[in-house]
């Protein structure tokens, strides 16, 4: 089969080794009619007279060869995107985005400073990421995409970052996460109030089934 955008051409054989010229649907070769190409097949139906038959195609059954990536192309890959100054802005969003929502989540309650439990959620979120480590947790997602993605896959996606329609993409990516922030955390905050309603009943039902059940004996 010969594929030239849309077109597609075909090429028959007798058993008799007599070839014909390149053939599309609706034409004849010794006597038989190409009626119609199945493409989830790979196969052609072909009639002659009240006799019809489905051909597999010859193509069909070759596969290219799938050519496993290396890790050097997965870590010239992760070169290319900047992964390491990516996670980094990345973290610094996700925590300017997580400050205002965690004040949120904390009731201002007496005798409670929600500001110092705001603080030390943020100092955990920091000790957190502090053990991703970007250049060790670059060489783990290399290895991962060595694994997923085939040696052309990769490829392309760096040959794709090597462009300036690539290199738009990683420069002008932490406005994108930062405007797209801006879009969620509104429709975010409104469910706060639900989600602490919930929690409140959730903790006066414990409470109640608490009073209800019968003390321990000594």
């Amino acid at each position: 089969m010969l594929v030239v955008g849309e077109s597609r051409d075909f090429s028959l054989t007798t058993a008799g080794g007599v070839a014909s010229g390149w053939i599309k649907v609706g034409g004849s070769f010794e006597g038989w009619k190409l009626v119609e190409y199945r493409a989830d097949e790979e196969a052609l139906v072909v009639r002659k007279g009240e006799t019809e038959e489905v051909i597999t195609l010859a193509g069909a059954k070759i596969k290219p060869a799938v050519v496993k990536a290396t890790l050097a192309e997965a870590d010239e890959l992760m070169g290319r995107m900047q992964f390491e100054e990516m996670l980094t802005k990345t973290l610094e969003q996700q925590k300017k985005a997580m400050e205002p929502m965690l004040k949120q989540l904390i009731p201002d309650r007496p005798g409670q400073d929600r500001d110092a439990l705001v603080a030390l959620q943020l100092r955990i979120m920091d000790e957190m990421w502090k053990g991703l480590e970007p250049e060790q947790l670059r060489k783990d997602v290399a290895s991962i995409y060595a694994d997923v993605f085939t040696s052309e896959e990769i490829r392309g996606m760096a040959d794709f970052y090597g462009t300036g329609a690539g290199r738009a993409m990683i420069e002008k990516q932490p406005e994108l996460q930062q405007r797209t922030m801006a879009v969620m955390m509104p429709r975010i905050m409104a469910a706060m109030p639900r989600v602490q309603k919930i929690a409140a009943e959730f903790a006066a039902e414990q409470q109640a089934k608490a009073k209800e059940s019968p003390a321990a004996a000594p």
